[in-house]
């Protein structure tokens, strides 16, 4: 919050304003921004009306200039995420200066996402990118470097020349105190050395990996606590905007998502047409372009959502497709022989990748929109919107029949992002952000993991049995209880 002393807003030196806030203990702009107007009347003893004109003055004062968009002397830094279906649906690409979110369940693909904007970031201006680089702050996971690296060698718009890991820095915030520390000294320090270091990528990019991870209450949630929250989350938000519009950078946020259920009509007495929050949230808080979407909804409530620019929300789907059968960009090395021929031979030596569904909520800056992706070794290939052949698998495929088609795993603990080289929170000195190396990065794994969050939910055994059980409508039918109840030692039988 700005710290700056209220006797510098030139509004405040008429009159006895000044010595009206001085006598309520309001010395600078953070004071009397984070009070309550009611706090502001008692203390300084003023009518309610004038403590909330005091606030009004110095927020108008204090307000940047608005900017049109559409104006020419505006330079607008926006760069690819390397899909050209993708930056369509997302308004030209990440644009810098706003904060976008992205959410999901796990191994929706929110994590290869997040890997490959790190990446595209760093592009030259000619190629889509914005010659910059990637800042992460890292809640719990580690830095999937392998991957990284495995996209490099593989996205045709990338290279060891264009980009790599050193123009990746790391630092884990594993609470909330950290967080906020973070983005309000170390980051804005490292933002301003790197772009007074000469041939120094910029940081263009701050990922935060993921924010709901230190949202997670252990204790009694209370009135208590989610008024804690709310005010953490007002004062992370406030962090991330000045970031974003000082530097100009892009903020990525992973969020979380939490099951929807479907509430009866109300009962208390209120009128049908009145607009409750369950209600409204279906509009900022969830998905529904595809059956079974909308029962997740995105994690940190409204305080949250209020400060977010886009909100893009990652889904899993029962679908599986054939990444040959998906041609949306030219690749770097040439295909297989074979390939090229029908569609039983080209399928014949590779395995269905799962089909994921990407939509924009809301965003000031694109309409809403759904696609469809694959997570390759390439990173995130858009599928375009045209009837092609799918496999829809049963409920009775396992794992062993039906891997997935990935020849990577990022779930590998070793990385050369470890506690020991990341900063510590007991240090007495501030933590620095460090930057990656490949020289000691894991080397490619072996086949059969998913992804992002390793094997897949769906090829869980207990899942899948008690999946076909719900199939079976007499399951259960063909059961005699009071047999069976008799047969158990000691069993007591109750009127």
């Amino acid at each position: 919050m700005d710290s700056r002393s209220l006797s510098t807003i030139p509004a405040l030196s008429v009159g006895e304003m000044i010595q009206v806030l001085r006598r309520g203990s309001f010395i600078t702009v953070a004071d009397l921004m984070l009070a309550d107007p009611s706090d502001v009347m008692r203390k300084c003893r003023i009518p309610l009306d004038q403590a909330k004109k005091l606030i009004d003055l110095v927020c108008r004062e204090l307000r940047p200039a608005g900017r049109r968009l559409d104006d020419p002397s505006v330079e607008l830094y926006i760069f690819t995420s390397g899909d050209a279906a993708l930056d369509a649906a997302l308004g030209g690409g990440i644009r810098a200066g706003m904060i976008w979110e992205v959410v999901g369940e796990s191994a929706a693909g929110k994590t290869q996402l997040s890997l490959q904007l790190s990446l595209t970031v760093q592009l030259p201006r000619r190629l889509g990118g914005l010659s910059g680089s990637a800042c992460v702050l890292l809640t719990s996971k580690t830095l999937y470097t392998n991957r990284l690296l495995e996209i490099i060698d593989t996205h045709p718009l990338l290279s060891p020349a264009v980009c790599g890991l050193s123009d990746i820095h790391a630092m884990k915030t594993t609470t909330i105190p950290e967080l906020i520390r973070a983005l309000a000294k170390e980051l804005p320090a490292f933002c301003e050395t790197t772009a007074s270091r000469v041939n120094a990528k910029p940081v263009s990019l701050v990922i935060i990996d993921t924010l709901a991870e230190l949202f997670h209450m252990d204790g009694k949630t209370s009135t208590t606590t989610l008024s804690q929250r709310s005010k953490d989350l007002a004062e992370i938000s406030l962090l991330l905007h000045t970031l974003a519009n000082k530097y100009n950078v892009a903020v990525l946020v992973l969020n979380e998502v939490s099951d929807s259920f479907e509430h009866p009509p109300l009962v208390d007495g209120s009128h049908p047409d009145d607009l409750v929050y369950r209600n409204q949230a279906r509009f900022f808080n969830k998905a529904d372009s595809v059956p079974g979407e909308n029962h997740k909804e995105a994690a940190l409530g409204l305080v949250w959502a209020n400060q977010v620019n886009t909100r893009i929300m990652l889904s899993r789907t029962e679908r599986t497709r054939y990444p040959e059968d998906v041609d949306t960009r030219p690749t770097k090395r040439r295909r297989l022989d074979g390939q090229s021929g029908p569609m039983s031979q080209r399928h014949a030596d590779s395995q269905p990748v799962r089909i994921r569904r990407l939509t924009v909520i809301f965003s000031n800056i694109a309409l809403p929109t759904s696609l469809d992706f694959m997570v390759t070794a390439e990173g995130i290939t858009v599928i375009p919107d045209e009837d092609m052949p799918v496999s829809i698998p049963s409920v009775a495929q396992s794992s062993a029949s039906n891997p997935p088609a990935t020849s990577y795993d990022i779930t590998t603990k070793d990385t050369n992002i470890s506690d020991d080289t990341l900063p510590s929170s007991s240090a007495p000195q501030l933590p620095t952000f460090e930057a990656l190396s490949s020289d000691d990065a894991p080397q490619p794994v072996s086949e059969g993991v998913d992804p992002e969050n390793g094997p897949e939910p769906e090829d869980d055994e207990w899942e899948a049995y008690w999946k076909q059980a719900d199939s079976m409508e007499d399951l259960y039918a063909n059961i005699d209880l009071d047999t069976l109840s008799s047969s158990l030692p000691n069993t007591q039988h109750h009127s």
